[in-house]
């Protein structure tokens, strides 16, 4: 990956989404009432979709 946030965006627009993407996992996993391991498994996914997209343009 040659792209790397600066420190403010580090501070502050990415800081703010991890934070509230850590909020929405929580507050999914307390409505499904699932175990930690399948909001983690969801959340790989994700990235998988991300990582998957990301290799296409290289």
């Amino acid at each position: 990956m040659d792209w790397e946030p600066t420190d403010l965006q580090k501070d502050g627009l990415i800081s703010r989404t991890c934070e509230f993407i850590t909020d929405e996992a929580q507050e999914l996993m307390q409505e499904l009432n699932c175990p930690p391991s399948y909001i983690a498994c969801m959340l790989r996914a994700i990235a998988n979709n991300f990582e998957d997209c990301s290799n296409d343009k290289d």
